[in-house]
This record gives structure tokens, sequence and C-alpha cells, in this order.
């Protein structure tokens, strides 16, 4: 993939980056799947994981946001694309 280097890119990383921070910091779903991550996260200190444990659920939770940011990505750029595709079928550009 080109990162960056044209303007679809360049929408598509603003998009889902610093403006979806904004909105997500106001979405009561968004929040509350926050404070069950600091939940869990508590829970698991207090269960007394061993360092190698903790590390190897970080590494197994670090490949599942990846995993979640490209899906992400993918699914934001489909749905621009799609919407581009409905305002030409419209007629509303060309």
């Amino acid at each position: 993939m080109d990162n960056g280097n044209n303007i679809f890119d360049v929408l598509t990383n603003h998009a889902t980056g610093e403006r979806l921070d904004r909105i997500l910091s106001g979405d009561g779903a968004y929040l509350e799947a926050r404070k069950e991550i600091e939940d869990v996260s508590v829970q698991m200190k207090e269960q007394g994981f061993s360092e190698e444990e903790m590390q190897m659920i970080d590494g197994l939770v670090c490949a599942y946001i990846s995993q979640g940011s490209c899906c992400m990505r993918i699914a934001y750029q489909q749905g621009f694309k799609d919407c581009a595709c409905l305002l030409g079928e419209i007629g509303l550009v060309k």
C-alpha cells in the first residue's frame, strides 16, 4: 500500500487518527470499553501473573490491536470508496 503518498491515504490517516480520537472521547460505548479494559488490567495484576506471562498476554493483545487497526483503516477506506461511488451514481460527482 502507498502509505501517505496520495490524497486518499492522507485523508484516511487523518480521519482514522487524530479526528477519530476526538470523536471516540465522547462516545459512551467506547468509554465503557476502556473502563472494562482498565478493570481487567487491575484484576490481572492482582492475580500475580509472572513477568513472562504478562509479556505473552501483552503480545497477544498488541496483535489483536494491530489487526483491529488494519480492519478499521480498510473499513473506513471502503466506506469512503462506497460513498464516492454513490455520489457518482446519483450524478453529484463525475
